[in-house]
């Protein structure tokens, strides 16, 4: 038996190239874990700070008459790091919202476009004009840095229709 090839869900290829991930990104995240290309994003994040804590442990022990101190900082900081890491890439870092969002912009303290999904707030990460206010999406997060890794529309999770009452005479 034939089965009709799944349509792309209008809105969700414009939402992957805005995460700058793929198919094989959703799936893993749809199973709890991250994928491929936003591990890829994980570490070119991680990958200043690991820098400098490298410099912070090696440097000011030739430079400075007290640089082991400096040396202890750095290495403490670069495992602070790689535990982090680390933890990324276990399984069961991702986890799934399901509703409709808001999206607000927020001009004091933490500026910029916020949405909030099951009654949780997230920085947007992409622009806000992706995405339609009111409408349902699975927005997946990465628990551990409670950051939106991905988003795609659920169609399935729209709006209940309302009952049509008559009017009280």
């Amino acid at each position: 038996m034939n089965l009709p090839a799944q349509q792309p869900t209008p809105g969700r290829d414009e939402l992957l190239t805005a995460f700058g991930i793929g198919p094989a990104d959703l799936a893993a995240n749809r199973a709890g874990r991250l994928g491929p290309a936003q591990f890829r994003h994980v570490l070119m994040g991680a990958a200043p700070g690991l820098a400098l804590a490298i410099v912070l442990a090696v440097v000011p022990v030739f430079v400075l008459p007290f640089g082991f101190v400096f040396t202890i900082l750095g290495v403490a900081w670069g495992a602070m790091i790689i535990r982090s890491l680390l933890a990324a890439r276990r399984d069961g870092t991702v986890a799934c919202l399901s509703g409709t969002v808001s999206v607000m912009l927020l001009f004091r303290q933490h500026r910029g476009f916020w949405i909030t999904i099951e009654g949780r707030s997230f920085r947007l990460p992409i622009p806000p004009d992706l995405l339609e206010s009111g409408a349902p999406y699975r927005v997946f997060y990465q628990r551990s840095r409670h950051r939106i890794v991905a988003m795609e529309p659920a169609a399935e999770l729209g709006p209940r229709l309302r009952a049509v009452l008559p009017e009280a005479g």
